[in-house]
């Protein structure tokens, strides 16, 4: 009778387990999410287990986003949308002044980052607290007017090849590929500006260092989608699969450890030369390495290790951005004409017959500004970006608690019809003194590379090497301009 009954003892006691586990996995997942409710935030209720991926799969994060703002309006509470956190996500600019700039120091930190093993966390870009400060005051002074006057000869030159590049295609009579092409060019840039190299990108030949910036970024994969989803639950885990599986790493493992080589390389001949005057970027951190393993938080500057990483940063930020801002600069260019016509004019009555720009002709090219600014509204290089609330906060009527996530929508922001007239427009007369629009490329509306003091540092340099590159395209092909969308050389071939 006995050995009868361990069976049936047996099989109830998995089943209990097995329904304990359950109700665990239940809490866990479902257990947190009245947060939104407690502090009055609307939002859509979580799915139980399945949260809010159900929605976000069926049409797209964008779609999701889009419908509950709809029914929520600008600012509404989500449930593990980055991580396992609660998520504010918001578009609202009064709410955004708060934590971007008012609140700042509460806000300071971006969300975790699980999804890369780059050498480039240790960067300005992902670092937060006293270490973030500290790498801010360091890089800051790098991209000052007189920085900026001594690399305006590199960007030149990068221009020239690009402009010989073009040339030499189209006597072929072969499409350009206006996407390798630009990207070629702002490569051939940060090689220059970064590193000192002469790498020679804009050419006809694909060679090492474009190969590898050019496939930095590894970004869709299967495996990334899997990952997204464990992260959603299980944070620590995610990590874990990105250690077991390194190509899920959105940044490319073997073009970081390639960069990172060049990096540790150039600087160690930096250090054997000992350069009097400092011709690059990395010259200028150089400046501020130390030998001490932890600065001190009132201490400009940086350790070997930071130095490589922004090193590497200064790559991931700079070339994709301004690549793809040039390209959408020709293409709205292109599509209007008439626009194009002014700023043709525009660069011809500043530069007077050169083709070349000197640093001084960039101030007075304020038509042109205005195209690049309107371009960038309608297709910012990032489309949201995320901060980290240290303590629990009431900002306006809002009140975020400690350690959720705010989700902030740059790309809503700048298409809002209500703070921008006809949004969908492409319209640089908006950007000028007179337009009376009530808002300006100063505002929290211009979120582009984002606002109050973790805003972008390098936003000058993007405007002087998008400049410099449209002054030397439109002075070369000026004769075709006015209807450059069907001539061979402005066509995307990607």
């Amino acid at each position: 009778p006995m050995l009868l009954t361990l069976p049936a003892v047996g099989l109830s006691g998995f089943l209990l387990f097995l329904c304990l586990l359950l109700v665990g996995f239940y809490l866990y997942c479902n257990g947190w999410t009245n947060v939104w409710v407690a502090v009055g935030v609307p939002g859509p209720r979580p799915w139980p287990f399945l949260l809010h991926v159900p929605e976000m799969m069926s049409g797209g994060l964008e779609q999701a986003l889009e419908k509950w703002e709809s029914v929520y309006g600008r600012t509404y509470g989500l449930h593990s949308l980055i991580n396992r956190r609660p998520t504010l996500v918001t578009s609202d600019t009064r709410l955004l002044t708060r934590i971007l700039a008012e609140d700042f120091p509460n806000f300071l930190n971006r969300s975790p980052i699980t999804f890369t093993n780059s050498t480039s966390l240790s960067s300005l870009f992902f670092s937060g607290g006293c270490d973030w400060r500290r790498a801010h005051h360091v890089m800051s002074p790098i991209f000052t007017g007189r920085k900026l006057r001594v690399m305006m000869r590199d960007v030149n030159d990068s221009a020239a090849c690009l402009v010989a590049l073009v040339e030499g295609t189209r006597r072929r009579g072969d499409l350009v590929p206006l996407k390798k092409f630009m990207a070629k060019y702002t490569s051939d840039v940060i090689a220059k500006l970064g590193f000192g190299l002469r790498a020679k990108a804009v050419s006809g030949v694909d060679n090492e260092f474009f190969h590898n910036i050019n496939n930095f970024l590894n970004i869709g994969t299967a495996s990334q989608n899997l990952l997204r989803l464990v992260a959603l639950y299980f944070p620590a885990l995610a990590k874990i699969g990105l250690d077991l599986f390194p190509s899920s790493d959105v940044i490319n493992p073997k073009a970081d450890a390639y960069f990172t080589r060049l990096a540790r390389d150039a600087l160690r001949k930096k250090r054997e030369q000992k350069a009097s005057e400092p011709r690059d970027m990395l010259d200028l951190l150089l400046q501020s390495e130390t030998r001490q393993s932890t600065p001190g938080p009132s201490d400009k500057a940086l350790t070997s290790q930071e130095i490589v990483a922004n090193s590497v940063l200064l790559i991931l930020s700079a070339f994709e951005t301004t690549s793809s801002t040039l390209r959408a600069v020709l293409y709205l260019l292109a599509r209007h004409p008439d626009i194009q016509d002014k700023v043709i004019q525009e660069v011809d009555t500043v530069l007077q017959g050169r083709r070349q720009p000197q640093y001084e002709d960039l101030a007075s090219l304020k038509y042109t500004e205005q195209v690049i600014k309107e371009t960038l509204r309608l297709f910012p290089p990032a489309p949201a970006v995320t901060r980290q609330a240290e303590q629990t906060m009431r900002c306006g009527d809002v009140t975020i608690p400690k350690d959720s996530c705010v989700y902030i929508r740059i790309n809503r922001v700048l298409r809002d019809p209500g703070y921008w007239r006809d949004p969908d427009s492409f319209d640089p007369d908006r950007f000028s003194p007179g337009a009376g629009q009530t808002n300006t490329s100063d505002g929290i509306e211009f979120l582009v590379f984002g606002f109050g003091p973790r805003q972008c540092i390098g936003r000058r340099l993007a405007f002087l090497e998008l400049k410099v590159v449209l002054c030397q395209l439109l002075t070369t092909f000026s004769h075709i301009s006015p209807h450059i969308s069907h001539h061979r050389w402005c066509c995307v071939n990607s």
